[in-house]
């Protein structure tokens, strides 16, 4: 008997970790939940795609039988068809994020953000950084205290955010295995490099093509330029001491190599939907 997904945790918790799964119809566009779980009988989805976050303790996550830790960080995003239940590692529940997204909506959001059928697409299991999760929490701390109207639109976003970080990780699964073996290095380069002391016009130099040669192989290769690359370091960067110190914009700004605080501020919020202030201003603690 198909269940409405809002209910998923909680009519689920029969003791069912084989055999045919229970098959789950969403009856709304989006829903989100907070919950705290160790257990999640065998199940699939019919017409939504589901994302879940973990972001305390951990469970063994099982997804089309196979069977992993699913610790903080852990992000599963399913499709239509992909089974799934959740086991207890100890007594300890897990705390987490459940989104769903009606499959519709979903291709909808994936064509027009990012250019990217539905159509082929399989479950991911993504391992989010620390400043992802941060970035996960505002949202869910948004969405917990909006009223009914703008909660809808907070969740589409954190789903839009969520979906972009999966289409980022399948693209870089898909490609990383055939990267050139300079490009590898020239990455690993990049990515040790303080984003203070990197300068566009020498990392041209270090690769030891012509600017115009590397742009076309970088992007054909990474999926942006070298400039967009560098300032996704850069910005990923500012996000660690905006949440752990308490310097002020301007200074966070300059220290992580933009050229004014203006264009800092555009492209933090391009990439994360805030802008940095906002950002600072909704983390629950600011470490100095």
């Amino acid at each position: 008997m198909a269940e409405n997904p809002v209910n998923l945790f909680s009519v689920l918790n029969k003791n069912k970790t084989d055999g045919e799964p229970y098959i789950l119809h969403a009856s709304k566009q989006f829903t989100f939940k907070v919950e705290d779980i160790n257990y999640c009988a065998k199940h699939a989805h019919e017409n939504y795609i589901e994302i879940v976050v973990v972001i305390k303790n951990g469970f063994y996550s099982v997804v089309n039988g196979v069977k992993e830790i699913a610790a903080v960080g852990y992000t599963s995003v399913l499709f239509p068809g992909d089974t799934h239940c959740f086991i207890p590692i100890d007594d300890k529940k897990a705390r987490i994020i459940n989104i769903t997204c009606f499959t519709q909506k979903a291709a909808e959001v994936l064509k027009a953000l990012f250019n990217v059928d539905i159509v082929g697409l399989k479950q991911l299991n993504l391992k989010l950084l620390e400043k992802q999760r941060e970035i996960v929490n505002l949202y869910a701390n948004s969405i917990l205290s909006a009223n009914e109207d703008s909660a809808d639109n907070d969740i589409a976003t954190l789903f839009s955010f969520l979906m972009g970080l999966y289409v980022s990780s399948r693209k870089k699964f898909q490609e990383s295995n055939d990267y050139p073996e300079w490009l590898k290095t020239y990455l690993k380069i990049i990515n040790n490099l303080d984003v203070q002391d990197i300068k566009i016009s020498e990392l041209y130099k270090l690769s030891g093509y012509s600017q115009s040669r590397l742009s076309v192989i970088f992007r054909r290769y990474v999926g942006m330029t070298l400039i967009q690359y560098v300032n996704n370091l850069r910005l990923e960067k500012a996000c660690h001491l905006l949440s752990k110190t308490n310097h002020k914009i301007l200074y966070i700004s300059n220290i992580v190599g933009f050229s004014s605080v203006a264009r800092f501020n555009i492209q933090f919020k391009n990439r994360y939907g805030l802008t940095p202030l906002e950002y600072r201003k909704q983390l629950p603690v600011n470490n100095s």
